[in-house]
């Protein structure tokens, strides 16, 4: 698969912001190493339009720690905020990978 090519992987929801005006995210962590990314007009959660990705929220482990394994996408609608539950798998689908990085890979290389 090339840089160009769409790429998609399988995440998790850990939990969804939907309150007030503005907040619509769902707020997720890969099940897969993702290289770097950008989303496109064509990116999809679960076959829901997302608009942007957002400053990763302010989590932390039990122990004290950054979570900085975790990703927040501003969904396009906001119902859409109610067909996610925490721990349930989603597919991020159309994310677009930046040139410089290599997709990570599930076969063996000679």
């Amino acid at each position: 698969m090339s840089a160009e090519e769409p790429f998609e992987v399988e995440v998790e929801v850990v939990f969804v912001l939907n309150d007030g005006r503005s907040l619509r995210h769902v707020v997720v962590r890969p099940l897969q190493p993702i290289p770097n990314f950008t989303i496109t007009d064509r990116t999809t959660l679960d076959g829901l339009p997302i608009t942007a990705i957002e400053m990763p929220p302010r989590a932390l482990h039990p122990d004290g720690s950054p979570r900085m394994d975790l990703l927040n996408f501003r969904l396009r609608n906001r119902p859409d905020c109610s067909r996610f539950q925490p721990g349930q798998r989603a597919l991020l689908k159309g994310i677009q990978l930046h040139p410089w990085d290599k997709p990570p890979s599930s076969a063996h290389d000679p």
